[in-house]
């Protein structure tokens, strides 16, 4: 991802300044991966890095992006019935 504005901007510090910023590094690189039309248009991401990441990655995102969602859903679902037992 070379090319990416995103990544020419923060890349020499990705990983660098702790691990709560690690993080939202990773989640904003993994939200350009997973939604990439919006960062495209704002210049964050190169449409030839977006179609040059790995496939597998893209999916492995995916899943693991759908399985935090799935947990949220069920941990607001379990912390209202727990209010209401």
């Amino acid at each position: 991802m070379k090319n990416s504005r995103y990544i020419y901007l923060w890349g020499d510090s990705l990983g660098k300044r702790g691990l709560i910023w690690s993080l939202l590094e990773m989640s904003q690189i993994a939200g350009m991966i997973l939604m990439p039309k919006l960062h495209i248009r704002h210049g964050k991401l190169d449409l030839v890095d977006y179609e040059n990441f790995p496939p597998y990655l893209k999916r492995l995102l995916t899943i693991v992006t759908a399985m935090i969602l799935i947990a949220a859903i069920w941990l607001a679902a379990i912390s209202i019935l727990l209010e209401f037992r």
